[in-house]
């Protein structure tokens, strides 16, 4: 079980580091999003997972998001652990109510093994475990109930947990929080970027398309992060189990293991709560509940622009943020592509602009062959996959001539309807595309 994340997390806190955030959030989001996270796990264990919510909670507190978040992920993970049949309930009740503000308590039940009175006085003690049969079983509690007592306390809040043997387990907390209004929250995103959020921050980037991983990188380097690049989800899933990490950005579709199956991975057998953003070229519906389903925290759709970038990873790494854009308009180098957005994405670093019309010149033409090929061999979930991977390049190019057409591939190709105009399509692609490389090439 990776408890890298947890242990220095207790180390922030005793060394009196770890800082507590007063920002506004809706408490229903928070209850949603941890829900998604986590329903995924009680289905695999066909156990039910639900979440009341008291109406007269305010519409939006002051506290910290991602602390609440992170101590509601712990206690449902453990109850859907040692739970193999019947329910974890999550119930959200105001306790006491003001003009200024609300005290909430939450409380997580399970149906699952209970333990000793005796156990539950040494629950919040490090790496508490009643007894071995059930760590071989179930895997221990680990860190998680020391770190959620800690942060409730931090929170000016009080934790407990009731359970007796073979009757489940509630456990009980309640924090104090000040009522907010929608302008706090509209406020804190149009606020300018505080670099120390992201400055020092180690993030695993898990992509298989070496355009985009020197998008992520050029972009955030910067900001003072420690990126680390993986190619697949296998590597992925196997970096975090011997590594430590702030944050994973994950690309959904990748080769040997996709970002998908990694995440559920890395939720389940790891037993991870690491913030993992999805990275996806689908701007389609239901694309977003899929990446939460496979327990996901949030998603990004490429191209993406650097401040939402940066803005979700601050979100997820402890702080809300925005970021003011002050970009000048685009200069267009060729009526076939425009490099305005790689100058903007490169700050005017011309070495990184460089190295990505060398690599789009190199990999375009071989994608392009391949989607022939495949269209060639009826095989139509090919050229989805390598339409979907050179989709973003073509963006960050601005070849915006191919905009429209690279889409319609791969959503012709997905759906198997008008295949009779892929031919078409695809021959455009290659036109186009053999023109703006000689272009590239010449200047």
């Amino acid at each position: 079980m990776v408890v890298i994340n947890d242990i220095l997390d207790i180390s922030k806190i005793q060394a009196g580091k770890l800082h507590i955030e007063n920002i506004g959030f809706r408490l229903r989001e928070i209850g949603d999003r941890v829900m998604q996270v986590m329903s995924h796990r009680a289905e695999e264990k066909g156990i039910s997972l639900v979440c009341t919510t008291d109406a007269r909670v305010h519409p939006v507190l002051i506290g910290d998001p991602y602390r609440l978040n992170q101590v509601l992920l712990n206690l449902i993970s453990n109850g859907i652990k040692f739970t193999e049949k019947g329910t974890v309930e999550v119930i959200c009740k105001v306790e006491e109510d003001s003009n200024e503000g609300q005290r909430i308590s939450f409380t997580v039940k399970d149906t699952g093994i209970g333990m000793d009175k005796e156990f539950t006085q040494r629950i919040f003690e490090n790496f508490s475990q009643e007894d071995r049969s059930v760590a071989r079983r179930f895997g221990g509690t680990g860190l998680g109930m020391a770190i959620s007592k800690q942060l409730v306390t931090l929170m000016n809040g009080d934790i407990q947990v009731y359970s007796e043997k073979g009757e489940g387990t509630k456990v009980y907390f309640w924090l104090p929080f000040r009522k907010g209004s929608e302008k706090e929250i509209a406020t804190k995103a149009q606020t300018p970027t505080d670099n120390r959020i992201l400055n020092g921050k180690k993030i695993l980037l898990a992509e298989d398309n070496e355009m985009n991983r020197l998008v992520a990188t050029t972009v955030l380097q910067p900001y003072g992060t420690i990126i680390e690049e993986v190619i697949n989800g296998q590597e992925a899933v196997e970096a975090i189990r011997t590594g430590y990490y702030d944050l994973v950005l994950m690309d959904v579709q990748m080769p040997i293991m996709d970002g998908l199956e990694a995440t559920r991975r890395i939720r389940r057998d790891l037993q991870s709560s690491i913030p993992i953003i999805a990275l996806t070229a689908n701007a389609i519906k239901g694309e977003n509940e899929i990446c939460f389903a496979a327990g996901m925290n949030d998603y990004l759709t490429k191209p993406f622009k650097e401040e939402d970038l940066v803005a979700l990873m601050a979100k997820w790494l402890g702080g809300e943020t925005g970021l003011k854009s002050n970009t000048s308009s685009m200069e267009t180098n060729h009526a076939l592509f425009d490099l305005g957005k790689l100058r903007e994405i490169g700050k005017g670093n011309q070495a990184f602009i460089d190295k990505m019309i060398k690599l789009f010149s190199e990999q375009a033409p071989l994608s392009v062959q391949e989607i022939k090929e495949a269209y060639g061999q009826k095989d139509l979930e090919k050229v989805k996959a390598v339409a979907h991977r050179l989709k973003p390049s073509i963006d960050n190019m601005g070849i915006h001539s191919l905009t429209k057409e690279i889409r319609q591939i791969e959503t012709l190709a997905l759906s198997g309807d008008q295949e009779q105009e892929l031919p078409g399509l695809i021959e455009q692609l290659e036109t186009v595309l053999v023109e703006v490389v000689g272009k590239l090439r010449e200047s």
